[in-house]
């Protein structure tokens, strides 16, 4: 540490600040073109359990049914059968727009009912609702009613029409990277790997997540093209596009726009807030302007890696600006104080003296806060995972922007004579924490017991429909599917049995109608296909039961067009491997993903053959098993982290009462956070579960600046002396801390994307409450395990 703090003096000599300030210019020039550069991952694997992605089941489904990236497009407030000729001529223009493998609507659905064909004509093209011969009535009643068709592209009431768009699958090459870093990333999990495995793993996943970026680009190219072409069809009033990539272009577009016009006006609040803090229009624009230079750096360098944002780790730039706000206030307010304490010292002096003051409990600081971050990889959930590595990354850089930046910044304007703050309130906190500790303490113990009480209503069901306010289009679009067609939401069973063609067999029919019936009763189940569904409508057309000879010879004579819609989602690997698919209502209130998941396990063990596997995947599945984890998760990480925490605060104070103290007023903010989230009932998702690290994060970083600064004072003055000279230094810059970053985080509660409405909130009040027990707890605990020096 002394070898840090002699370069960091060298630095500030004037030859040495040209060139640390040449290359921190240099870095922000390089760093900023890559930042522009970020790319945002909202795909299945970045909303997934790594071990999930690593599954035979969803490794299965998406290399023989990937519906994943299919996407709808929904008319509302239509008369669908009077406007044919407009909706072909969509569906069309759909067709020609690259990516795009085929497009089903209700004017080029294979029609077996109107009027009923024969079997033998299904080996030739089977007509349409625009096909000569087709009569119109039944055409109505098959696609609104029949067996197959109901709920998929008509309502009831012929009022709303959906149109499917396949998407072209990834190319081969694509496929089996995936598959082939899937598997190596299981094998480790397993295993130790070789040292050529280990290589081979990190190269797959470097090209596997170039191959998914990409892609993600191409789906996004392929929306904006699909809205351009409904732009031209000024007749259709009331349309939208669903589907998993269009969900995931919506939060990438909110997410963008939010954090860049918040992110704007809370930018122009903090500084009109920091300018009447500092008396000094410089070190307010000093401040801010190096919190975004932490920012920039930080994500040029992890555009510069190829890591992704995601939905947990978007909201790393404005977390990276408030932490590294906070230590870059403690130190401009530590000049100014310095500078009223030696006020014949020259600028320079004053830097060193600051830096020196402050270089070891912002280092551990930092070390904690990294530490607390560094946890969220004991989780399994990737974008967790990623989150905390990337906050762990940019909290150094913010170390160094702080002690190498900003000084340098500092020395090229001229010292200004420091104005003594009058504060009255360290006086009124030092009379509480003597007259009225005990109230301050029972109220503490009362508060606790309520937040706490709330814990345990936390619940981790959430559904998209929670993540936008009610008046963007992207709730209004699944509220109508959901209310009006099958549901937005669809759940994979996956049957295999090593036999050809077995799920064509008597038997493998039989377990998957009745594996049907067990589904269609289950609460919130919409809707049931399999490939029983397709044989059902060919019994139907032949008014019998179909042999098994003829039932095979009859779907394999299906033309390719057609066997798109009818078979080839639900049955492949000559038969071996057939899938059933689920719809369930995502906006739902009464949503229990779980129990439906386990119920559905638990009839698939005692009923489906035993030489046959049975596997759940899909989306739904995907998304029910994240959010299950994290509970357990969050136990673990809050666990592991108050462990090493201790441990290092330990190394810094050497002593296990400070270390109480330390910790004792960090469990105040966890409680309220999550006793919060209980009594509103907000969902743990990705970004309320990183409010944690941030209280977790702030509250430590208080705790050291207070005890370090007072165990410092308390060697020359009295307990009061001390906490009141505590109080006004660092105190003041908690305080200031406070107000700048709720000032901060207060703008975004504005924003129409709902996690990131909940993460203001809740930042916001785990910062106020942090402050709080921080300077009114702490100094009472001090008072009670810290009578004299002697015991320091």
């Amino acid at each position: 540490m002394r070898n840090l703090i002699n370069t960091i003096k060298k630095c500030f000599q004037n030859h040495y600040r040209d060139m640390i300030l040449a290359i921190f210019t240099g870095l922000i020039l390089v760093m900023g073109y890559y930042a522009t550069k970020i790319t945002f991952d909202i795909s299945p694997d970045a909303i997934a359990l790594k071990k999930d992605l690593q599954s035979s089941a969803y490794q299965k489904a998406n290399l023989y049914f990937n519906d994943d990236e299919q996407l709808f497009i929904i008319i509302n407030d239509i008369k669908p059968f009077e406007s044919l000729k407009s909706i072909d001529a969509l569906v069309k223009e759909i067709e020609g727009i690259n990516l795009v493998s085929g497009v089903y609507a209700i004017t080029n659905l294979p029609l077996l009912f109107s009027p009923r064909i024969e079997l033998f004509h299904l080996m030739f093209a089977i007509p349409t609702i625009q096909s000569p011969d087709t009569d119109l009535n039944l055409a109505k009643k098959e696609l609104t009613n029949g067996l197959y068709y109901k709920k998929l592209f008509l309502n009831s009431d012929q009022t709303l029409t959906s149109i499917l768009i396949n998407i072209k699958p990834p190319s081969k090459e694509s496929i089996r990277i995936n598959q082939t870093y899937a598997h190596l990333a299981y094998e480790q999990t397993q295993r130790k790997l070789s040292s050529s495995e280990k290589q081979t793993l990190h190269k797959l996943k470097q090209i596997d997540l170039q191959n998914k970026l990409k892609r993600n680009e191409q789906l996004s190219d392929l929306i904006t093209n699909i809205k351009t072409t409904l732009a031209k069809f000024k007749q259709f009033k009331d349309v939208y596009i669903v589907g998993l990539s269009a969900i995931s272009q919506t939060i990438v577009d909110y997410l963008k726009a939010d954090l860049f016009h918040f992110g704007i006006s809370a930018f122009i609040l903090m500084s009109l807030f920091l300018c009447f803090v500092f008396k000094r229009f410089t070190d307010a624009c000093i401040a801010l302007v190096s919190s975004l230079v932490v920012v920039v750096l930080s994500i040029g360098l992890f555009s510069y890696l190829n890591w992704p944002l995601t939905i947990a780790s978007a909201n790393t730039p404005p977390i990276l600006f408030v932490v590294s706000l906070t230590f870059i206030i403690y130190l401009i307010l530590r000049f100014q104080e310095v500078t009223h304490r030696h006020p014949k010292a020259s600028k320079l002096e004053i830097i060193h003296i600051s830096t020196q003051e402050l270089k070891t409990p912002i280092a551990y600081s930092c070390l904690t806060t990294m530490v607390g971050f560094l946890s969220l990889t004991l989780c399994n959930i990737q974008p967790i995972i990623d989150f905390g590595i990337m906050m762990s990354t940019g909290i150094p850089i913010a170390f160094l922007v702080c002690f190498l930046l900003i000084p340098n910044l500092e020395s090229c304007f001229k010292k200004t004579v420091a104005t003594k703050r009058t504060q009255t309130w360290p006086k009124t906190f030092i009379l509480i924490s003597q007259q009225y500790k005990k109230s301050v303490l029972l109220s503490t113990t009362l508060i606790l017991v309520m937040f706490c009480w709330g814990i345990q209503y936390i619940t981790v069901e959430n559904r998209f429909v929670d993540y936008f306010t009610s008046n963007t289009n992207m709730v209004k679009s699944i509220h109508l599917i959901d209310e009006e067609l099958a549901g937005t939401s669809t759940l994979d069973i996956l049957l295999e049995y090593p036999q050809k063609n077995y799920w064509l067999e008597k038997e493998g029919l039989m377990q998957i109608r009745q594996l049907e019936h067990f589904l269609i009763k289950q609460p919130g189940v919409t809707k049931v296909l399999s490939i029983d569904s397709i044989v059902q409508l060919l019994e139907q057309v032949q008014g019998e039961a179909l042999s098994p000879k003829l039932l095979k010879f009859t779907i394999n004579g299906i033309p390719k067009a057609e066997k798109e819609v009818l078979t080839t989602p639900y049955i492949a690997k000559n038969g071996e491997l057939t899938r059933v698919v689920v719809y369930l209502p995502d906006s739902d209130p009464a949503l229990k993903r779980d129990e439906l998941i386990n119920n559905i396990n638990v009839y698939l063990d005692n009923n489906i053959t035993p030489n046959a596997s049975h596997e759940i995947t899909g989306l739904y599945w995907l998304y029910n098993n994240v959010l299950q984890s994290l509970l357990k998760a969050q136990i673990n990480i809050l666990l592991s982290v108050y462990s090493i925490i201790s441990l290092i605060l330990l190394i810094l104070f050497r002593n296990v009462k400070l270390v109480l103290c330390a910790l004792i007023p960090n469990i105040i903010p966890l409680c309220v956070v999550f006793g919060t989230l209980g009594w509103l009932g907000i969902s743990l998702d990705f970004m309320t579960m990183t409010i944690a690290g941030i209280s977790l994060g702030l509250a430590i970083d208080f705790a050291i600046q207070f005890i370090y600064r007072f165990k410092k004072e308390i060697n020359n003055h009295t307990f009061n002396e001390a906490l009141l000279i505590t109080y006004n230094s660092i105190g003041y810059a908690i305080v200031t801390t406070t107000l700048t970053l709720i000032i901060g985080f207060s703008v975004m509660l504005l924003s129409h994307f709902k996690p990131l409405v909940y993460f203001s909130l809740l930042s916001g009040l785990s910062i106020g409450v942090a402050c709080l027990s921080t300077l009114l707890i702490l100094p009472i605990l001090l008072q009670f395990f810290i009578k004299k020096q002697s015991q320091l």
